[in-house]
């Protein structure tokens, strides 16, 4: 799988500048398939409700919650959906977001260490 600063940054060779026009071109087509809206509206348009719900309800139930201590299962129920949808469309208006939106936890797993005949 890629990483996101690939697909970022533009390729610099002729044969992969050509495959990455023709994925942008594929994408927009595939928007355009299955919208009634042309993309510049896709991404002027408010964030909907159902937009909100088809996210939520595919989250996973049992997962730790992050610095704001809120779990998946309190975000599926229409009130949060609505808040959220608020709360987006208000950030995307202003251009601006919650500062703890830009902050994570992060927990390292060391990976386990293998012994093999002959090593020090």
């Amino acid at each position: 799988m890629r990483d996101f600063g690939s697909l970022l940054t533009p390729p610099t060779k002729t044969k992969e500048a050509q495959a990455f026009v023709d994925n942008i071109k594929k994408a927009t087509a595939d928007m355009e398939r299955n919208s009634s809206e042309s993309p510049p509206n896709i991404f002027n348009r408010d964030i909907t409700l159902d937009e909100i719900k088809k996210i939520t309800d595919k989250s996973k139930n049992n997962k730790a919650p992050g610095l704001d201590s809120i779990t998946y299962e309190c975000l599926k129920n229409t009130t949060s959906a609505k808040a959220l949808m608020v709360l987006f469309n208000r950030c995307l208006k202003d251009g601006l977001v919650p500062d703890v939106w830009t902050k994570g936890i992060i927990i390292l797993y060391p990976k386990a260490v293998v012994v093999t005949r002959g090593s020090p």
